[in-house]
């Protein structure tokens, strides 16, 4: 946890409380575009508090400035972190059921 990535790995709870807290409850039966929206958005909301805890960390620990520390630890991810939030919401949308009893 005191390494490099400490800040990652200490930001992922935080994430996941700021990604639920960002996803409204959506009301059953909402449209699936609707629910694909939110899930998207709260899902890159939660990233950000990965990237910025963990961008922060990183700076610390290897005394970088905060553009090389962006170049260094999150430039080379983004895409598919990205791509990764948008299959998760995709996925929660799609799955018959899923959308009603959880969002």
């Amino acid at each position: 946890m005191l390494g490099l990535t400490g800040g990652y790995l200490f930001s992922y709870p935080l994430a996941a409380a700021a990604a639920g807290l960002a996803f409204p409850t959506v009301v059953a039966g909402a449209a699936r575009w609707r629910v694909l929206a939110t899930a998207i958005t709260a899902g890159l909301f939660g990233l950000a508090v990965i990237y910025t805890l963990g961008t922060a960390w990183l700076a610390f620990q290897m005394q970088l400035p905060a553009g090389e520390a962006l170049a260094q630890g999150v430039l080379p991810f983004v895409a598919v972190d990205v791509a990764k939030v948008v299959l998760a919401a995709l996925i929660a949308a799609a799955v018959p059921g899923l959308r009603d009893r959880y969002f």
